[in-house]
């Protein structure tokens, strides 16, 4: 199955939207213009943020986290329609909404959930539209580029989960799988990871081993941090006192002041994500841009970031393509500003989708 959006055109009203990721609940009004505006910030109602909160008590959380949001903006503003819009952060049927699971928010949950008619339930006036954060941000992303290049274009983001998507121009939009929905969710492939020539295993939070999750998200690099200076002296003596907080942050501090040890564990992070793409290009020899973008990305740094994932990949190469272009991952690889994407893609796939 193919998802078509137009690429192009302005919102026909003010609408309400939502990008519901593992660490942050943001929500803002998308204006006729395309401009994101009112941003709202909270943390994530999340099994991370909720230790042992029943799955079923952090959805329903997040439904009234909802509702109550939308009821305060329409009594605030008279001018809004009918119409919601939500990117969320979860492994969902793009056909349908259904969401099949997010480690992110409910760990290794894995019941179906349908969060349009949970909120339609509450307020049936509305007309509620679930698409998947990453699918939003591509929509985004291209819209703001402003062209499309031949071929396949993928975005990838690296945050507290990790997930691509891609849009082809042959085929004229996102294909999806026919059985659940899905697409590019590469966070859940199997990878391996070495730091020293020591194989290093983590769990995914949707529950499965060593997924690329485990250890180039965000919330797998805090877990491969503290797992690290546990064992490596000099891992621990980077981090500083900040293993009662996120090491992450830390970790990105000492990258800045270019930490020799840093460097090493930031090569290692972006090695199974660089396997990852190598082998999409491998297979889809139609990919002629990959745009990255998300919190890690951000938190490190973009350019940092991008010049480390361009260097793993040119360390493995891309067989006979790197031969013969020298900068093919240079004119590949983008690394972007994602902050606004979810908010402003959730109302492009709503308003455009046909």
């Amino acid at each position: 199955m193919i998802l078509r959006f137009a690429l192009d055109g302005h919102l026909a009203s003010p609408i309400v939207v939502f990008d519901l990721g593992g660490t942050w609940f943001r929500s803002a009004i998308a204006e006729p213009c395309g401009r994101i505006s009112n941003i709202r910030r909270r943390t994530a109602i999340s099994c991370a943020s909720q230790p042992g909160r029943a799955v079923s008590l952090l959805q329903a959380d997040l439904v009234e986290y909802v509702i109550n949001d939308v009821t305060a903006r329409r009594k605030s503003r008279c001018d809004l329609g009918s119409q919601v819009a939500i990117a969320l952060g979860a492994a969902l049927d793009q056909r349908t909404g259904i969401v099949w699971n997010s480690g992110p928010l409910w760990g290794a949950s894995s019941e179906p959930f349908d969060l349009s008619a949970a909120l339609r339930r509450k307020i049936p006036d509305v007309k509620w539209n679930v698409v998947n954060d990453v699918t939003a941000a591509l929509i985004a992303q291209l819209r703001r580029a402003n062209t499309l290049s031949k071929g396949t274009t993928v975005f990838v983001t690296i945050s507290t989960g990790i997930a691509a998507r891609s849009w082809s121009t042959d085929l004229g939009g996102i294909p999806v799988d026919g059985l659940v929905g899905l697409q590019g969710e590469i966070g859940h492939v199997p990878v391996s990871c070495v730091f020293r020539e020591t194989i290093i295993h983590s769990r995914c939070g949707c529950g499965g081993d060593d997924h690329l999750n485990a250890f180039a998200s965000g919330s797998g690099i805090n877990a491969l941090l503290k797992s690290l200076s546990q064992a490596y002296p000099d891992v621990a003596a980077m981090l500083g006192n900040s293993m009662d907080a996120k090491p992450i942050r830390a970790f990105a501090t000492a990258l800045r002041r270019q930490c020799p040890v840093a460097s090493e564990i930031l090569t290692m992070v972006v090695a199974p994500l660089a396997r990852t793409l190598l082998t999409a290009l491998a297979m889809d020899p139609t990919i002629s841009r990959v745009f990255i973008g998300g919190g890690v990305i951000d938190g490190i740094g973009r350019s940092r970031y991008l010049a480390a994932l361009t260097a793993q990949l040119k360390a493995y190469g891309a067989y006979q393509k790197t031969e013969y272009c020298s900068q093919f991952f240079e004119l590949l690889l983008h690394a972007v500003d994602a902050r606004d994407l979810g908010l402003a893609g959730a109302a492009y796939a709503m308003q455009t989708s046909r």
